[in-house]
């Protein structure tokens, strides 16, 4: 049985204290696990966000985000990984502005 939560989660790309703006902002997040991560989500003020990653091998995720409907001010990034048993790690928050 695996008791193994994803490892090394984290937020590399915007820095923190970014200013970000329009439709297509890169979200990029590191994720591991030893059987494998099995999907990754992308949280904004801890709610989860229905955007699909882009999966770079090994282990680079990117999600394209669109911060048109968000109110420009701060947000909070997270990223939250799970292998196929259901084991899951989130990451630390990224604290990001919105200026739209």
């Amino acid at each position: 049985k695996d008791l193994t939560d994803p490892t090394n989660v984290v937020i590399t790309q915007p820095l923190a204290n970014t200013i970000v703006s329009g439709v297509a902002v890169a979200v990029i997040a590191t994720a591991e696990d030893n059987l494998g991560v099995s999907d990754v989500e992308l949280l904004v003020d801890n709610i989860t966000q229905t955007i699909t990653p882009i999966f770079t091998p090994p282990n680079l995720y990117t999600f394209i985000w669109n911060t048109v409907p968000f109110l420009d001010g701060p947000h909070t990034l997270k990223v939250k990984a799970y292998d196929e048993a259901g084991n899951t790690t989130t990451s630390s928050g990224v604290r990001v502005f919105v200026d739209n």
